[in-house]
């Protein structure tokens, strides 16, 4: 279900795109009306393009996606998302992107994009394996692991012991 600052960020976006505040063509790029050659936004950390939108004296930060996605349909429904289809999170291009549920685009992201990696985790299941393999066969502790991967003791000694990543 979508979250509750997802849903006002949503009206934040629609209420710009009603008024004129903001748009976006078929490539995927946002514009302000008072210059329209040159695009907004820029990348966070995760990949993702996001922009500001100014809404009764306050700034925030959307998804660019959003904007797009809504800009050139509607509003998203409770419970939906927009997810990138070709699994490029920059690439905003209006057919690349498609309405689902949160399940579906986490069976998209396992099945056609073939993603194992849990986005929040730390380690991928590469990583998770080979600190077993290297604690099962002695000579290192969970310290000097905890500094190779740069995780806490607390973290390694979980992954050892099976406590999390129990399904590998």
């Amino acid at each position: 279900m979508s979250q509750p600052a997802n849903k006002f960020k949503d009206e934040v976006i629609w209420h710009s795109i009603l008024y004129g505040n903001i748009m976006a063509d078929n490539q995927g790029n946002l514009y302000r009306p008072d210059n329209i050659t040159i695009p907004v936004g820029s990348e966070t950390q995760k990949g993702y393009i996001v922009t500001g939108l100014r809404y009764q004296g306050k700034n925030y930060t959307v998804y660019s996606h959003r904007v797009v996605w809504m800009f050139h349909n509607d509003r998203i429904p409770d419970g939906y998302e927009i997810n990138h289809k070709n699994g490029i999170k920059t690439n905003n291009n209006i057919n690349n992107l498609e309405l689902m549920t949160a399940k579906e685009n986490m069976a998209h992201s396992r099945d056609v994009l073939g993603n194992t990696h849990n986005g929040n985790a730390k380690l991928t299941e590469t990583e998770v394996l080979e600190i077993r393999k290297l604690y099962a066969a002695g000579g290192t502790s969970h310290q000097k692991l905890a500094e190779e991967f740069d995780m806490s003791n607390g973290c390694i000694w979980a992954v050892i012991n099976r406590k999390t990543w129990k399904h590998i």
